[in-house]
């Protein structure tokens, strides 16, 4: 996935169906879209994957999310539609990552200026399902 693009990569994260208790393939993308960030340090278990920096900073910032959608209601594949993303997720998480992924990049590339360091997190579940 390309990150440069945030809302390219919100595209595609829209169009891969990851229903409640099936995310295995949407966490396998952002695993390997997190891993070619060669600043990050990638963990994964089970369905989760959390990425961090380690730039010695006293402080963290945490950007929790979740990777689950509800069922699929014949809105897939998203689209663009004048400036706008349709489909499964697009107004949820799956819109909001691609800022998670590119956060810890924008920081690392001004160490000197970041004030903390930075975690990802993306859970299978919501936390008020979790």
């Amino acid at each position: 996935m390309n990150t440069d693009d945030v809302v390219a990569l919100a595209a595609q994260l829209v169009d891969i169906p990851s229903v409640s208790g099936d995310e295995r393939k949407i966490a396998d993308e952002i695993e390997s879209t997190l891993r070619a960030q060669s600043h990050l340090e990638v963990l994964r278990d089970g369905d989760a994957v959390v990425a961090r920096t380690n730039l010695g900073k006293p402080t963290r910032i945490l950007l929790a999310g979740h990777t689950d959608t509800v069922p699929i209601a014949d809105n897939l594949p998203g689209r663009l539609e004048n400036g706008v993303l349709w489909g499964r997720g697009s107004v949820d998480m799956k819109g909001a990552m691609p800022f998670s992924f590119t956060w810890p990049r924008a920081c690392a590339s001004r160490a000197r200026m970041s004030r903390g360091s930075s975690t990802i997190t993306k859970k299978s579940k919501p936390p008020s399902m979790a």
